[in-house]
């Protein structure tokens, strides 16, 4: 009923004060929510970093001003998504960019491919071929099971 007349967020905090010590966990939530939060972003701006660095040896994690500059973007976008309309705003943003984001997988396809035939070219010899599975092995061709 709670949903209905206000949000989900009423309906959580309306559930919690059900509980013994209901402010003790409301604290309890707040905290974890915010650690899930944080690591999260801190994940995603990990991995968007990473991504957005030409070369980076393994085990070495990207430069921390890179992490730094894609997790304060990353936080920037979240709250611009609750000021603009929450949700619903960002799911019409998301389908906006899931469209264009077709485009750069096409690219980005495009480009493997190119390297993939300079890759060819360069370290595959032209006698290279590829084994043919489905022929018989040599010398079982005229032996049947008995």
């Amino acid at each position: 009923m709670i949903m209905r007349t206000q949000s989900k967020a009423a309906a959580i905090i309306a559930l919690l004060e059900t509980l013994p010590f209901s402010e003790f966990m409301m604290l309890f939530v707040f905290f974890f929510i915010a650690i899930f939060s944080a690591t999260t972003i801190d994940s995603c701006a990990l991995v968007t970093a990473g991504a957005c660095c030409k070369y980076i040896p393994n085990g070495i994690d990207p430069p921390r001003g890179n992490r730094l500059y894609w997790a304060v973007v990353q936080g920037l976008m979240g709250l611009a998504y609750m000021m603009i309309g929450g949700l619903t705003a960002a799911r019409v943003l998301g389908s906006y960019a899931g469209f264009l984001l077709v485009f750069l997988v096409l690219i980005a396809y495009a480009a493997w491919y190119k390297y993939a035939a300079e890759y060819k070219r360069k370290y595959m010899p032209a006698s290279f071929v590829l084994p043919n599975f489905d022929a018989e092995p040599a010398g079982m061709n005229n032996q049947k099971n008995v």
